[in-house]
């Protein structure tokens, strides 16, 4: 079982990436990300990110 843990993160031409959620599985983060990204504009990008590459930025 993965343990690690995913944030989402939704990325806009206009203003750069906003963390919108913290502390998911993996499982979750890639069902919200592709369930968010049927939703938006060509311009809005949702994907997931291991949080601890977060911690390194």
């Amino acid at each position: 079982m993965d343990d690690k843990r995913y944030a989402i993160a939704v990325t806009t031409k206009a203003e750069g990436m906003d963390i919108v959620l913290h502390g998911l599985q993996r499982q979750r983060a890639k069902r919200i990300a592709a369930r968010e990204n049927r939703t938006r504009d060509v311009n809005t990008n949702v994907q997931l990110v291991p949080e601890k590459d977060l911690e390194q930025r």
